[in-house]
């Protein structure tokens, strides 16, 4: 997946039609990266991993398989997550679920999906309490009763 992704970014910035045309075993300025494509390429890595990439990075990974190698590290070390990532993530979901239509079929999925979370959130606290529903089933809980607790939790107004 990571190679795909760094195949496809490297393909648009160079302007190549597929990522086929990314030989995976030559280096990016082989390629045809200058200084101005490789900022570019970096940016696009960027936005799309989340990580500060360096200016250099073409130079110091200069092939697919050394930047993937170097993108699975960073990612793997970026896992450690704080709660404040967490809630910048769940601002990101909040927006995308405000411009889902209301009559979407897919909301039961969603709406499914938010309880297990929320479960899995819930319970792996230290001395979690039952308060989510009132029996502690969040499997029943309505829509409303956990968008209700998961303002009250993060603080939400």
């Amino acid at each position: 997946m990571l190679s795909d992704l760094v195949r496809t970014h490297a393909a648009a910035v160079l302007g190549y039609s597929s990522i086929r045309d990314i030989d995976e075993e030559k280096g990016f300025v082989e390629l045809g990266f200058d200084s101005l494509t490789a900022v570019e390429f970096r940016n696009r890595l960027t936005a799309a991993t989340g990580l500060r990439l360096p200016s250099t990075l073409i130079y110091d990974r200069p092939t697919t398989g050394a930047m993937v190698a170097h993108l699975r590290g960073a990612l793997l070390a970026e896992r450690t997550t704080s709660a404040l990532s967490v809630l910048g993530e769940l601002n990101k979901l909040e927006t995308a679920m405000r411009a889902v239509a209301v009559d979407d079929t897919d909301r039961t999925a969603v709406a499914a999906r938010l309880r297990e979370l929320l479960s899995l959130w819930t319970y792996a606290e230290a001395g979690a309490d039952d308060a989510a529903t009132g029996d502690g089933n969040l499997s029943t809980a309505s829509a409303e009763e956990l968008f209700s607790l998961l303002d009250d939790e993060l603080g939400s107004a």
